[in-house]
């Protein structure tokens, strides 16, 4: 069970140091708010506020700006480009559903703020913030939305259909095996690499390496993150590489 009382002890913190310290924008509620229009779910209170924009909830964050609210679980993070130690300028965000939020680093999200923003990522979706994530094929062109997503830095881009029709073909004849896209750490909503979970020795993915530009077929490095991936005990992991 989520420790609600906890966590919102931890944003009350954070939010009064903020103003106790005299920065502009920032508003604590120290017994919770419920603010009109932020889509709250019933029980749900705000705990801190900052530039009449981002809201903390234990829930969620929610964004309140042009007029419309973006409501972010944060349970529904699956992925976070950016890390607080890193003074990124811009945090991607994709979220299990695959919408893709960007929020602009600046100002008192380089401090405190910003530190809580990735402590509540990492503490209530379970992942860890700046790093690579992986997707099924199915996931990413579900909703990859154009080629610039897809090995940006290839030269000639065979395109979408011809990558996908391959990376099917290929899972469909090799049997036992399950392939991810690498997704990249600064912008989670793009693919780098292919990984793939199989019982099948690395040249049986040269071809296919070859046929789209890949630099080649190596043993997961330190870069795949195999954690998040289901390895049985007789399969390997082999990244196909895209410098």
């Amino acid at each position: 069970m989520t420790d609600t009382t906890g966590i919102a002890l931890s944003i009350i913190r954070c939010f009064d140091q903020e103003a106790r310290d005299g920065h502009e924008g920032v508003e604590v509620f120290l017994h919770g708010a419920e603010i009109a229009g932020l889509s709250l779910d019933p029980g749900e209170l705000v705990y801190g506020g900052y530039e009449s924009t981002f809201y903390f909830t234990p829930k969620s964050l929610i964004i309140a700006a042009d007029g419309e609210v973006t409501k972010i679980p944060w349970e529904a993070i699956r992925m976070c480009s950016s890390v607080l130690e890193a003074n990124h300028k811009w945090s991607v965000l994709l979220l299990n559903d695959f919408r893709r939020v960007e929020i602009e680093l600046c100002g008192r999200w380089q401090g405190r703020i910003g530190e809580l923003y990735h402590s509540m990522i990492e503490r209530m979706s379970g992942i860890t913030c700046g790093r690579e994530g992986v997707m099924t094929i199915r996931e990413f062109f579900g909703q990859v939305r154009s080629e610039d997503e897809l090995m940006p830095n290839l030269m000639v881009h065979p395109g979408l259909d011809a990558f996908r029709s391959a990376l099917d073909r290929l899972e469909e004849e090799l049997p036992g095996t399950i392939l991810y896209m690498l997704m990249a750490a600064g912008d989670p909503g793009t693919a780098t690499g292919v990984v793939a979970v199989t019982e099948q020795p690395k040249e049986r993915f040269e071809r296919f390496a070859r046929e789209f530009g890949a630099d080649g077929v190596i043993e997961a490095d330190q870069i795949v993150p195999v954690d998040l991936l289901h390895v049985p005990d007789s399969h390997r992991v082999w990244h196909i590489v895209w410098d």
